[in-house]
């Protein structure tokens, strides 16, 4: 008798904060290996996928690649994670908007720029850049919201957007949380990140005490879980 699964699409996989092309160089058989033995049904990136180093209105390493430079090495990365998965939905982000962001400021309208998915190299991938995903559990109406970023503890604002909430963009912060409230339960995710800290991208962060947290994270049957990267 085939068991019937209570969750449609029930296999998740999320990851953020990757932030090509400087990212860990051990993140594509981290993520083949969960590929294959997980076997998800959705993948979401959630957020800074890209770095836009060069894009940042802050000051810039001396010694940091030309934009040239930085794109063709960011496309040659992502060629290698869509070899991996074909089929990706990306959260919006701080990073990934640099550029838009900056030909803002500079009066150049957004529709005369080169479209995101063709920037990176992914326009002939099943590939698409949404604001934020919300995902509506077929069988249980439970609502999964993944965002990049959002003020706040994650579990809090799991219980103010009446949602189970998977939230990015923090790299020292990774881990499950869950709430009872008073008429049903939450359960909010920091997913961690897949940075490569030694880059100059990161300088900022050397001096403090809190270090980057690898990894993942996975939903299946309704049930989160954070999978650790340890190179």
């Amino acid at each position: 008798m085939t068991k019937t699964r209570r969750y449609a699409n029930d296999r998740i996989l999320c990851f953020a904060d990757v932030h090509f092309p400087y990212h860990h160089e051990g993140l594509f058989d981290f993520l083949a290996d969960i590929k294959r033995d997980l076997k998800p049904d959705r993948i979401l990136i959630n957020g800074d996928l890209t770095d836009s180093y060069q894009f940042s209105s802050y000051a810039k390493d001396l010694g940091a690649d030309s934009v040239t430079r930085e794109l063709k090495n960011l496309r040659k990365s992502v060629g290698k994670l869509i070899k991996i998965f074909p089929d990706v939905t990306i959260t919006s982000s701080n990073h990934d908007i640099r550029l838009w962001r900056k030909a803002k400021i500079a009066g150049i309208p957004r529709e005369v720029l080169m479209p995101y998915a063709k920037m990176i190299g992914a326009d002939k991938a099943n590939w698409k850049l949404v604001p934020e995903q919300i995902w509506t559990v077929d069988a249980t109406r439970e609502q999964w919201t993944f965002m990049h970023h959002l003020s706040g503890s994650s579990i809090n604002g799991a219980k103010g957007m009446d949602t189970n909430l998977v939230l990015s963009h923090t790299h020292t912060k990774q881990g499950l949380v869950r709430s009872q409230g008073i008429k049903k339960s939450y359960w909010a995710v920091d997913t961690g990140c897949l940075i490569n800290e030694k880059t100059y991208a990161f300088n900022y962060q050397k001096l403090s005490q809190n270090k980057p947290v690898l990894g993942a994270c996975f939903i299946e049957e309704g049930t989160p879980r954070i999978i650790p990267f340890k190179p």
